[in-house]
C-alpha cells in the first residue's frame, strides 16, 4: 500500500507540472478585451483586461487548478476576423495583417499551446459575408491545429444596437459555425441573447453591444464547461488538401503526417460552402509516416461543389481541412484524347453531356484548310466515326486519313465567327505538324 500511495502522488505531481506549462492565448475583438466589464481601479497595465471580463475569470480559474501557466489577452476594440488571420494577410481594403495581436503571434510571440478566437460581431457591422467570415475563421483554426496545438472558435453574439436584418444574421452565424467546427466552437450566442427576441437579454446587456459583468461571467461558464485546457491534439495533420474536375468527376488527394491513434477522414461535400454532409469514411493508414489518400466523387453536384475533410478519432474533438471549391459544368465540352488509330489514321474524341453542335477544321502547318466538318454531340456512347453532319452518340470519334501528297491541298470552308475559343491539339503524323482546331458554334439548350 506505502508503494501505491507513493507512485499516485509521483504521477499527480507530473502531471500538474506538465499542465503548469500550458499557454492559453485570447484573440479577438472588444469582448475578448473586456469591454462592458467593470474596469480595474488604477490599473498598472491600461492595456490589462478587467478582472471581471471571462478570459481574466477563466485565467484565474484554470491557475487557481494548477492546470496553465498563464492566459495572455491578445483581444482589441472594432477588430474583425481580418486582423486574426496569418501575418501577410491582405484585407478587403489593401492593408496587411502584421504580427501584433494575430494568430501569428500568438503561435511565434507567445507560444500559445491553445488559442481562443472570439469575433462576435465586427464582421457582420463591417458588411462581411458569412462566407468570408466562416473562410477566415477556418483559416485562422487550420494555422492553430496545423502546428499541433489546440483552437476554439467563438460563436457570434447578440447585438441589440444592429438592424433586423443584422441580428438576423448573427444567428444564422452562430448556426454556421457550430456546424463547422463542432466540438472546437464554443456557443456565445444562447446564454446571453433575449428569450423573445434577437437582442441582448437585458440581465446581461451593457451597451447594446457589449455584455455587463453578469454577462461575462456566463461566457466564462462556456469557456469552462468546455474543458478547453484538458482538450489535447488530434492525431494527425492533413495537408494538401486539393479537388480537381477529371472527366465527369470530381478527384481528391490530401496527405496525412504524424499520425497516432486510430484517426479516420471523413470527406463531405456541400452544396453552399455551409451545409455539409458525410460522403465517406476513409481510415487513416499512416502509422506515423507521411501517406497519400485520395477518394472521387463519381456523382458530383452540378455547378460548384465545396468539399472538407473530418478527421476524427473516438473521444477526442474533431478536425476540419481547409474548404476548397470545384465547378462541375456538365454542358462543358471536351477533347477526351487524340490517339493513332492505323499507320495513317488518328482519332480524336470529343465529349460533351449535352447535345452540342461543333465544327471541326483541319489544317496544315502554313495554315491552309483541307477538311471542314460538322458534328453533333449527344449523351450516349458511339464509337462509329462520324460523316459530315452526322448525329452521334457520347463520345464521338472524328477519323481523318491522310494520304500525303493528295489531301493536303488547300480547302474552301466557310468563315465561321464565334466568341468561344479554338481549342488546338497538336500533333505529329509523318511530317508536317498538323492542328486540328474545333470550334464551339452552338451548345443546345
Amino acid at each position: 500500500m506505502r508503494q501505491l500511495l507513493v507512485l499516485l502522488c509521483w504521477s499527480c505531481l507530473a502531471t500538474t507540472a506538465t499542465a503548469q506549462h500550458k499557454i492559453i492565448v485570447a484573440i479577438g475583438s472588444s469582448t475578448t478585451a473586456g469591454q462592458g466589464a467593470t474596469p480595474n481601479p488604477n490599473p498598472i497595465n491600461p492595456n490589462d483586461p478587467p478582472d471581471s471580463c471571462w478570459t481574466s475569470i477563466l485565467k484565474r480559474y484554470y491557475k487557481d487548478l494548477g492546470l496553465i501557466d498563464t492566459l495572455i489577452n491578445l483581444g482589441r476594440s472594432g477588430t474583425t476576423t481580418y486582423d486574426g488571420m496569418p501575418t501577410g494577410t491582405v484585407r478587403p481594403d489593401g492593408t496587411t495583417v502584421a504580427t501584433q495581436f494575430n494568430v501569428t503571434a500568438a503561435l511565434q510571440v507567445y507560444h500559445a499551446d491553445i488559442v481562443t478566437v472570439n469575433y462576435p460581431t465586427n464582421d457582420v457591422g463591417s458588411g462581411y459575408s458569412p462566407a468570408q467570415t466562416l473562410s477566415n475563421l477556418q483559416t485562422i483554426y487550420n494555422t492553430v491545429v496545423n502546428a499541433g496545438k489546440i483552437c476554439f472558435i467563438t460563436t457570434t453574439q447578440p447585438r441589440t444596437s444592429f438592424t433586423t436584418d443584422q441580428k438576423q444574421l448573427l444567428k444564422s452565424e452562430r448556426n454556421m459555425i457550430l456546424d463547422r467546427f463542432g466540438h472546437q466552437a464554443l456557443n456565445f450566442y444562447n446564454g446571453i441573447v433575449a428569450a423573445d427576441s434577437l437582442n441582448i437579454n437585458p440581465v446581461y446587456n451593457y451597451d447594446g453591444t457589449h455584455v455587463n459583468n453578469a454577462g461575462h461571467r456566463v461566457l466564462f461558464g462556456v469557456a469552462r464547461d468546455s474543458n478547453v485546457v484538458l482538450t489535447i491534439p488530434l492525431p494527425i495533420t492533413l495537408i494538401g488538401f486539393t479537388a480537381v474536375r477529371q472527366q465527369q468527376k470530381i478527384v481528391l488527394n490530401w496527405t496525412g503526417m504524424d499520425q497516432t491513434g486510430d484517426p479516420e477522414f471523413v470527406i463531405q461535400r456541400s452544396a453552399d460552402g455551409t451545409s455539409f454532409e458525410d460522403q465517406v469514411q476513409i481510415p487513416a493508414t499512416g502509422s506515423g509516416v507521411a501517406q497519400n489518400y485520395s477518394w472521387t466523387d463519381q456523382t458530383p453536384l452540378a455547378g460548384k461543389s465545396y468539399y472538407r475533410i473530418k478527421v476524427s478519432e473516438n473521444g477526442l474533438a474533431d478536425q476540419y481541412s481547409a474548404i476548397v471549391a470545384v465547378t462541375n459544368s456538365p454542358g462543358n465540352w471536351t477533347i477526351g484524347r487524340l490517339y493513332q488509330a492505323t499507320a495513317s489514321t488518328r482519332n480524336i474524341e470529343i465529349m460533351s453531356e449535352k447535345t452540342t453542335r461543333l465544327q471541326l477544321r483541319i489544317i496544315d502547318a502554313g495554315g491552309r484548310h483541307f477538311i471542314q466538318q460538322s458534328l453533333t454531340v449527344t449523351s450516349s456512347p458511339q464509337l462509329d466515326p462520324p460523316e459530315p453532319g452526322r448525329t452521334v452518340r457520347r463520345s464521338v470519334f472524328c477519323t481523318t486519313r491522310f494520304r500525303p501528297g493528295r489531301d493536303t491541298g488547300p480547302g474552301n470552308p466557310k468563315t465561321i465567327k464565334s466568341p468561344h475559343a479554338l481549342i488546338i491539339v497538336i500533333f505529329r503524323l509523318f511530317i508536317p505538324v498538323y492542328f486540328y482546331m474545333v470550334n464551339k458554334i452552338l451548345a443546345s439548350q
